[in-house]
């Protein structure tokens, strides 16, 4: 489409097609990255709010660029002609010094950290690895998530016949980039 023949109130006051909604579920599952381990690459970019589902839990957001590591490596990533890292998507990284344990569903405790909770430890226990040394405090972890490289876990969900929400790419574990 080129922007002269474009007309943007058609366009976005339409009604989907069945055809539409099957180009929206293509998009949803060619968007998804494999399984697997993958480098942090470039600068990322930290936001900070409240927690929505635990109110005054403080939680940090990185959002960052991912590339693959080569078949058989733990620290080279695959790169483009030019050397530079072939970032194959963007994964956001949700987490809370504020430790707040997963629930049944009729609200016992289950004393079994959240995803949040685990990611704050391990990014700091990456950062541990990495610097050599303990962290001096929570801003420095989250210096080192925003500029440092590290390996990140991702893992795909939601993509099984009786799934019941969306398909999606979850960060599972963060870890040190370590030499071979």
């Amino acid at each position: 489409m080129d922007e002269e023949t474009v007309n943007h109130d058609d366009l976005w006051q339409r009604t989907y097609t069945s055809e539409d909604r099957e180009s929206l579920k293509k998009v949803a599952a060619d968007s998804l990255l494999p399984s697997g381990t993958y480098l942090k690459v470039g600068a990322g970019v930290l936001s900070k709010r409240t927690d929505a589902f635990n109110p005054g839990r403080p939680e940090a957001n990185v959002m960052i660029r991912v590339a693959p590591f080569k078949p058989g490596s733990k620290t080279e990533v695959e790169t483009k002609d030019d050397g530079s890292p072939r970032v194959v998507g963007t994964q956001f990284l949700r987490m809370s010094p504020v430790r707040v344990n997963w629930t049944t569903p009729e609200g016992q405790d289950t004393g079994q950290p959240d995803a949040s909770s685990k990611l704050w430890t391990q990014a700091n226990s990456a950062f541990r690895k990495t610097a050599g040394r303990e962290p001096e405090g929570p801003a420095e972890v989250l210096d080192f998530l925003v500029d440092q490289p590290y390996r990140v876990r991702i893992i795909q969900k939601n993509t099984g016949e009786d799934a019941k929400g969306e398909p999606r790419n979850d960060v599972m574990a963060i870890s040190a980039l370590v030499s071979e």
